[in-house]
């Protein structure tokens, strides 16, 4: 999926930079989007890291689909394995800071927790 999210900005849509995010993230941020759009100014790639061993945002300069051949999806090699395969393909990268996802419902009581937040702000707001 995501290797034809990319494709499809960049051939359909004619994108010049193109990001996927998470849509697990409670901790993203404009900043943190647009840091990463800055990013693929100056390399090919950038990357947010879960604290899973995982990613919570991608963004390349043009689709590079070898990237995500024989990626361990969902386990703590998924960034690993892909940033492999970035260098693989000659690909300049930037690693952001990490940040939290939510996969099971303690993973949000543990990131409410952690960051100060009210989890029922959030909870209202995705509701509402």
């Amino acid at each position: 999926r995501l290797s034809t999210s990319f494709i499809d900005s960049f051939e359909r849509k004619n994108a010049k930079k193109a990001l996927v995010v998470g849509s697990d993230i409670p901790g993203i941020s404009e900043d943190i989007i647009q840091e990463a759009f800055q990013s693929l100014d100056e390399v090919d790639v950038v990357v947010g890291p879960s604290f899973d061993g995982g990613y919570y945002l991608l963004g390349m300069r043009q689709p590079t689909v070898q990237v995500f051949q024989n990626i361990p999806w969902s386990c703590d090699r998924t960034l690993e394995v892909t940033k492999r395969r970035m260098s693989e393909a000659g690909l300049s990268c930037k690693e952001l800071g990490p940040l939290a996802d939510v996969d099971e419902p303690a993973d949000f009581e543990t990131w409410a927790k952690v960051s100060g937040r009210n989890k029922h702000y959030y909870l209202r707001r995705s509701v509402a």
